[in-house]
């Protein structure tokens, strides 16, 4: 079944418009009928489908076209009507109180008909409409009608939506192999990115901490009782760690226990809180030191332990100070006694801060889930033997297997509110454009696949603002890869039509004339441009014929220009002016002025 056309009686600033959506008819107004006719039209040129191109000056209605299109497939927006073909006979599908006649040049087939005849529409694109978002404008879907949009897919929640759009992307490379070549990355890697932490806040509430530093005497004391000793045991009964421990560690990190901290000393109370700090904060540390679980179990925990009780810190306690103590007090604690802070860290909350608390929950409540998931996170590294690179800004791993990008992207996600800055990740090797173009293939070669449980061979792709983040050479080469992929996804015996939007030349170019439906501002309605201009223009005839520009030169130097060809004439330039002309891009313009000016000269 393919979309002839539409027509719009009224919707939004669209009045009484007739928009033709195939070359392969005629479509036009007669004495107040509507005629079709089949001609013959040159649709080998895309390759067996049918193409079309809106374009248009914002505000002419090319996204209310795409909106009324989608709104066949549910309940007609405004009032209109589409017509169909399906290769012997026409259909109209009308919400018009009286439709206008009807002159065809074969059956009708019938008037008013069910969408669910008229096989699928997948509606796709890269824009995130901020006011639908907030509004919740709710688009209406079903088994026939499939939207694919940057809003649509954010309406289960941006974990969710981010998920999913992965594994689309993933299941897409798998698929498309000869799409990854075409745009020079043919192995994409997912890569999540754990920064180093920074040292920054705990030197600040260490600073801040000054006056009251009699706090922690218990953790100081904690601390040189329990980790200083194993790590002395651990590490300097073996010769071959003598060297490395001096060379990375603080030459007072292995001090034992003594009495200074009865004294009132802040510069001995500082110099200790320093050595645990260059503990926490330096990754040759907790890259060696071993606990009960695995090494990278330690080694996440250490490089999120910062952000994550300074988080819970602010969720549970009000006032600086107790947030500050916790957090201090909660960073030695788990420094001493590694990964069993999940397991027994509820009955370490500091006697001063226990009455303290916001709720009466227990802060290490989330710490205890927290670290159920890092610990789901290092088990699935190790399980499948993925390699963790230290770099001079942290830690990376890669995989391409769709199932363990999504499971470790909704672990991550989990930590989101706790490690915001301090985890990336994302395909690498991609530039924004090249991501935007990935989206949209993906979106359109997931979106069919899900359409196909519908046993039809119609299909028709509309894809608003096209060339929306695409540099101009992804524009320029933007048809051909869509023709390509459609014809590598196609199914034998599938038809699909595709409409789409534009305000870029380089796309127009590549779109025979009859296939181009140039929207144009005719007082405050629209109309559809006679002629267009498309296949083999050049962008300077596009730009002026199909985009109804002014001119194809900036406004700015484009009046500049008028006051120095004008300032030629009466011999009254500038040395200012006789500069910019040396400067101008355009050859013939530069030349012209400069010969009039030597001229002058002689």
């Amino acid at each position: 079944m393919e979309l002839v056309a539409i027509y719009i009686k009224s919707y939004k600033k669209i009045k009484h418009l007739l928009i033709p959506l195939s070359s392969a008819f005629d479509c036009y107004w007669d004495n107040s009928n509507l005629s079709v006719k089949k001609i013959n039209n040159l649709r080998k040129y895309y390759q067996g489908n049918n193409y079309s191109l809106i374009l248009g000056q914002n505000g002419t209605g090319k996204t209310t076209i795409i909106d009324f299109i989608e709104s066949l497939y549910s309940s007609i927006k405004g009032e209109g009507l589409g017509i169909f073909y399906d290769g012997e006979k026409y259909s109209v599908h009308s919400n018009l109180a009286s439709d206008p006649p009807f002159l065809f040049d074969s059956k009708i087939n019938s008037l008013n008909f069910q969408p669910n005849n008229m096989g699928c529409l997948l509606s796709v694109n890269n824009i995130f409409d901020v006011n639908k978002f907030v509004f919740r404008d709710r688009e209406y879907q079903n088994k026939s009608f499939l939207k694919m949009t940057a809003n649509t897919l954010t309406n289960k929640g941006r974990k969710r939506a981010f998920i999913d759009e992965v594994s689309r992307e993933a299941d897409f490379f798998e698929n498309n192999g000869d799409f990854l070549k075409s745009i020079g990355n043919p192995h994409p890697s997912f890569t999540f990115k754990m920064y180093s932490p920074a040292k920054s806040r705990y030197s600040s509430v260490v600073k801040n901490m000054t006056k009251n530093l009699d706090l922690l005497d218990y953790e100081l004391n904690y601390y040189l009782d329990n980790f200083n000793k194993s790590l002395i045991n651990e590490y300097l009964s073996k010769d071959e760690s003598r060297g490395y421990v001096k060379e990375h560690f603080p030459s007072n990190i292995f001090r034992e226990k003594t009495d200074h901290l009865s004294n009132d000393s802040e510069e001995k109370y500082l110099s200790d809180l320093k050595v645990i700090g260059d503990q926490i904060f330096n990754k040759q540390i907790y890259k060696i030191t071993k606990k009960n679980y695995d090494d990278t179990f330690w080694q996440l925990i250490m490089f999120f332990l910062s952000d994550i009780l300074w988080k819970i810190a602010g969720a549970y306690f009000s006032h600086r100070d107790d947030r500050d103590y916790f957090y201090i007090s909660s960073l030695i604690y788990t420094l001493v006694n590694g990964s069993n802070i999940e397991e027994d860290g509820d009955n370490y909350i500091p006697e001063k801060l226990s009455l303290k608390l916001k709720s009466n929950e227990n802060p290490y409540y989330d710490f205890t889930e927290i670290g159920n998931i890092i610990h789901e996170v290092s088990s699935l590294i190790v399980e499948n033997d993925i390699s963790l690179i230290n770099t001079s800004e942290g830690v990376t791993f890669t995989t391409n297997d769709s199932s363990l990008i999504s499971d470790f992207s909704h672990l991550f996600g989990g930590l989101n509110q706790f490690i915001v800055t301090s985890v990336e990740f994302g395909w690498s090797g991609f530039s924004s454009g090249e991501s935007a173009l990935v989206k949209l293939f993906a979106r359109t070669f997931n979106g069919l696949e899900r359409l196909r449980s519908n046993k039809v061979s119609n299909y028709i792709l509309t894809i608003d603002e096209v060339d929306l983040y695409l540099h101009p050479e992804w524009q320029r080469s933007f048809l051909k890869r869509l023709l390509l992929f459609i014809n590598h996804i196609k199914l034998p015996g599938e038809f699909i039509q595709v409409i789409l939007s534009s305000h870029s030349p380089l796309i127009a170019s590549d779109f025979l004339p009859e296939d181009i439906v140039t929207l144009v501002k005719q007082g405050d309605g629209v109309e559809v441009a006679k002629q267009s201009t498309g296949f083999g223009a050049s962008i300077n005839q596009l730009y002026t014929n199909s985009f109804s520009l002014d001119s194809t030169i900036g406004e700015y130097s484009r009046d500049l220009l008028g006051e120095i060809i004008n300032k030629v004439k009466t011999h009254d330039l500038s040395h200012f002016e006789k500069e910019l002309i040396s400067r101008i891009g355009d050859d013939l313009i530069r030349e012209k002025l400069t010969e009039y000016i030597n001229y002058d000269l002689s």
